[in-house]
């Protein structure tokens, strides 16, 4: 029998749409260009053409200050950059990017990572002519390149995943040394006696740019509000 002429169209074998680990992925270079170089600038130096717009600035991929990372040597591993992907960076202009498949995530932090290894070549070859008086032609000698990637692969690699002790429910002892230490150390002076982020303390990053401490009071966290990574925070610093 005959379908009814107003009756839906079906097809046979309708079309199953791919998971996020089926899509194929762009190159890390063409991802890049679409999603991130508007903000952190063509070659990853932090100048996009939003840079101006933005507070707090975007990372400078190459001068290798990342402010969130796991390692004993402060070098990101790829595990911590698409932690960054996912989370995005609260409190900036920094979106999630959970939205792209894990291939394309991980197309991402490699070509970060490649910025970050080419910056760091470059930066120490400006060693070398203003230290050493090099000329780029003497730069290209073989013996100097291997000197610049040696630099390069010592900088870029990450160290040791840095140990969390196992922090359990505070209780009121516990919270009072925290206090304690608080303004023992002198958090106040940038984030603020009740944490508020309201410190005296004028707050510039390694880039000369203006920046701001934590408000706690808010919850949210550039890194996650984890006990690991609060923990990670206090430890080991932000870089830059």
């Amino acid at each position: 029998a005959e379908a009814p002429a107003n009756a839906p169209k079906t097809e046979a074998h309708p079309p199953v749409p791919a998971t996020a680990a089926e899509v194929t992925a762009e190159t890390g270079p063409q991802l890049y260009a679409r999603h991130c170089a508007a903000c952190h600038g063509d070659k990853g130096d932090g100048r996009g053409l939003a840079t101006q717009y933005l507070f707090p600035k975007p990372r400078d991929f190459r001068a290798g200050k990342f402010r969130l990372v796991s390692t004993d040597n402060n070098v990101p591993t790829e595990a911590d950059l698409e932690a960054v992907l996912l989370r995005g960076m609260p409190g900036s202009a920094m979106p999630p990017w959970g939205h792209l498949s894990q291939a394309d995530r991980k197309a991402l932090v490699a070509e970060v990572l490649r910025l970050f290894r080419e910056g760091m070549g470059e930066n120490y070859a400006a060693v070398l002519r203003e230290q050493e008086g090099l000329t780029d032609e003497e730069l290209k000698d073989p013996e100097i390149q291997a000197e610049i990637q040696e630099f390069v692969v010592r900088r870029t690699t990450p160290g040791q995943v840095t140990a969390v002790p196992e922090i359990n429910e505070p209780d009121a002892d516990a919270l009072a040394r925290g206090k304690a230490v608080y303004f023992k150390q002198s958090c106040q002076s940038c984030h603020g006696n009740e944490g508020k982020g309201d410190g005296t303390q004028k707050m510039l990053d390694d880039e000369g740019f203006a920046t701001a401490a934590r408000d706690y009071t808010k919850g949210i966290f550039k890194g996650g509000h984890d006990v690991a990574s609060l923990y990670r925070r206090i430890a080991y610093g932000m870089p830059g």
